[in-house]
């Protein structure tokens, strides 16, 4: 196959990045302000327990996938075995859950209340598991990926602003977060069989068993991370209500989406990273320090940003109804850096490296941590003291990891002159507009905030730029080549 641009990745990914920002602004917007607080609490609640089939059906299936897909696209039959191994796996997995899932519901009665949500999101247990986004990403297909990526969201886009006017309005919402989340994955099924090539496979060679173990692995980690990743929404609901897990998640999920943005850099990079690691170490650790400073210059400027102007934040993206949400986005803020910091750590080292066992022990021993402080601190401070409790957690799980692997990072990685120079930029920046708005405290106007976050970013990367931060000089001297070859 041929050897895929990275610089071409980065692009289709920003272009995603951007993408799925816009789009899932205005949706969150629009479905906050029509549908208020405790309707989203209960389709968070509903979102979540459907989550924890996806999780248990998928195994480790997803990042596991992607490495091994990288590692054989040059052999076709191989290729093809790994490809119906694993989605033979994932049918099993996927028939167990939904036979687990209905059982619960009308055996048991489980979820009476919330019956009719969570049997819609049903339907993203078998597109998420059908459509092997991992394969795409293996193959490094990133222009196939963005074009039905854009394509779905746009619509799902559309469809909310036509279709939801009044909280009655609240199962078109499921639909349209349906379609968001993985509608683009009925794309998948034509595309998947096409790369299977059945002449080349023999079904009684086919090897379930070598893809356990790992995939296993993977699972456990994938069990703990989620458990503290949705187990406080859960607990929220159970313990405080509906409308402090609407406050929550009205938070939660729009810092999550840029923690998200971080993770499609990262799985643009495992593919080639995957390559460097099994056979040309010095490019793979020059392209580790290089995707750490790019998580600090997407991260940092965001994590400031989300705790300087989280009134406003909630203000054009919830409402009045959402105001409690404030103080929540301000403590939840610092996750943006935090969970980059996880993410590179966990995926773009150990998972690269094959110690797996060291990420799942540390994601066992936060999920721990996470149920435990939560069952306090939700108790007596509702959706903040969940904020709280994910912050500590996502650190418990960074200082166990550090403690295995820092013989084995690159040198200089965390403090060096380029780290500095990203750190002190935004902080820069950050005090001086902190500053500007104690002094004047003016009223909140729409445009005003505009002006004031155009400013924020542009003042930042006019600072990387003043002190020759290497990386976004790298960009901007690439960029003007390029212009000028034109």
């Amino acid at each position: 196959m041929e050897k895929k641009s990275l610089g071409l990745n980065y692009v289709l990914s920003a272009l995603r990045i951007m993408t799925s920002a816009i789009v899932g602004l205005l949706i969150m917007s629009h479905a906050n302000k029509t549908l208020g607080a405790e309707i989203i609490g209960k389709v968070e609640y509903a979102n979540t327990i459907i989550n924890y089939f996806i999780m248990f059906s998928v195994l480790g299936i997803p990042m596991y996938g992607v490495r091994e897909i990288a590692k054989q696209r040059n052999n076709k039959r191989k290729l093809s075995q790994t490809l119906v191994e694993l989605l033979s796996i994932l049918f099993v997995t996927t028939l167990i859950s939904y036979i687990a899932l209905f059982t619960l519901i009308y055996g048991f009665n489980f979820f009476s209340d919330y019956k009719t949500l969570i049997l819609l999101f049903s339907i993203v247990i078998l597109l998420n598991n059908a459509g092997a986004d991992w394969f795409f990403m293996g193959m490094e297909d990133q222009l196939y990926i963005t074009v039905r990526f854009v394509f779905v969201r746009l619509i799902a886009l559309a469809i909310l602003y036509l279709c939801i006017h009044t909280k009655d309005d609240y199962l078109i919402y499921v639909f349209i977060t349906i379609l968001y989340v993985c509608g683009s994955n009925v794309f998948n099924f034509y595309f998947l069989y096409k790369n299977i090539q059945f002449h080349e496979i023999s079904f009684k060679t086919l090897d379930f068993k070598r893809h356990l173990k790992p995939i296993m692995t993977i699972f456990v980690a994938a069990i703990s991370v989620n458990i503290y990743l949705q187990l406080d929404s859960f607990l929220i609901s159970h313990l405080a209500g509906d409308k402090y897990l609407g406050y929550y998640a009205a938070s939660n999920k729009l810092i999550r989406l840029t923690t998200t943005f971080i993770s499609v850099i990262g799985l643009v990079l495992i593919p080639r990273l995957s390559t460097y690691w099994e056979s040309e170490t010095e490019l793979y650790s020059d392209t580790l320090v290089k995707s750490f400073n790019l998580i600090l210059i997407f991260s940092v400027p965001i994590s400031l940003f989300f705790f300087l102007f989280s009134e406003e934040i909630i203000n054009v993206m919830a409402g009045d109804d959402f105001y409690p949400s404030v103080l929540t986005m301000k403590l939840l803020s610092p996750i943006c850096l935090i969970a980059g910091i996880v993410y590179f750590l966990g995926y773009l080292v150990l998972f690269i490296q094959k110690k797996e066992k060291i990420y799942t022990y540390a994601v066992i021993l936060t999920a721990a941590f996470s149920v435990v402080v939560n069952l306090y601190a939700i108790k007596h401070w509702q959706q903040n003291g969940a904020a709280v409790t994910q912050i500590l957690a996502e650190i418990v799980a960074i200082l166990f990891m550090l403690a295995f692997i820092r013989k084995q990072l690159p040198k200089g990685l965390f403090f060096n002159k380029n780290v500095f120079k990203i750190l002190a930029s935004s902080i820069i920046v950050f005090l001086l507009l902190l500053g500007f708005k104690k002094y004047f405290n003016l009223e909140f106007n729409f445009w005003k905030f505009i002006g004031e976050s155009i400013m924020f970013f542009l003042s930042i990367f006019v600072c990387l730029l003043i002190v020759k931060e290497k990386y976004v000089q790298e960009g901007v001297s690439l960029l003007m080549g390029k212009l000028k070859n034109k």
